[in-house]
């Protein structure tokens, strides 16, 4: 939504006076198993490979540490609105989805 004031300015030109933008941002609905792998890629920092052949691992076997675990709840708070546990360094990446889309209302 994009709201302006205007002022007629010299020889028939508007001067905009100043501009209001709004932006609505709503968490995605669900997680994927692609979204939490360039989250841990990304912005953990965790190797690619690694983090496909996950399998079972915890993400601390998987090399994340409690920077990087810290990093993961933040995001996983500000994009989908969910608290992971302080245990999530023991989940595995099948854990985090699980827990995120239920508490998104989508592991149903």
């Amino acid at each position: 939504m994009q709201a302006s004031l205007s002022s007629p300015g010299a020889a028939g030109t508007e001067t905009i006076a100043g501009t209001i933008t709004t932006e609505v941002k709503m968490a995605p609905s669900v997680m994927g198993a692609a979204e939490l792998r360039d989250i841990l890629t990304i912005r953990i920092g965790l190797e690619k490979e690694t983090v496909e052949a996950a399998g079972d691992a915890s993400l601390s076997e998987l090399g994340a540490d409690s920077v990087g675990i810290i990093e993961l709840q933040k995001v996983i708070a500000d994009e989908y609105g969910v608290e992971l546990p302080d245990e999530a360094a023991a989940m595995t990446l099948q854990n985090v989805l699980a827990c995120v889309n239920a508490q998104t209302g989508e592991g149903d």
